[in-house]
């Protein structure tokens, strides 16, 4: 996950980044670990995730200390309009 990220920190012009894991099996709390030590470095964008599945209050709990806004919906509606309001683009 830290490697995903930081790929796609590269991208020019980034406003934000939305992070959606999602496990059954897999414990998705193993993915917030590299979100956040990514964030760690510093991310000069805003970053909002949204995480479901195996060991999900842990991932929120890790991406919250990491400076991730969590939302915590089923419906990624959410947490696009989450990132759209951290960006200045939201109602």
């Amino acid at each position: 996950m830290a490697q995903a990220l930081h790929l796609v920190l590269e991208k020019p012009g980034l406003q934000g980044v939305l992070i959606n894991i999602y496990g059954g099996i897999n414990p998705i709390h193993e993915g917030a670990l590299g979100v956040a030590e990514v964030m760690a470095a510093g991310v000069p964008v805003p970053v909002v995730a949204k995480a479901l599945g195996n060991h999900q209050e842990e991932t929120w709990a890790i991406l919250e200390r990491a400076g991730v806004e969590v939302i915590r919906a089923v419906e990624t509606e959410k947490a696009v309009a989450a990132l759209l309001r951290r960006v200045g683009k939201g109602d």
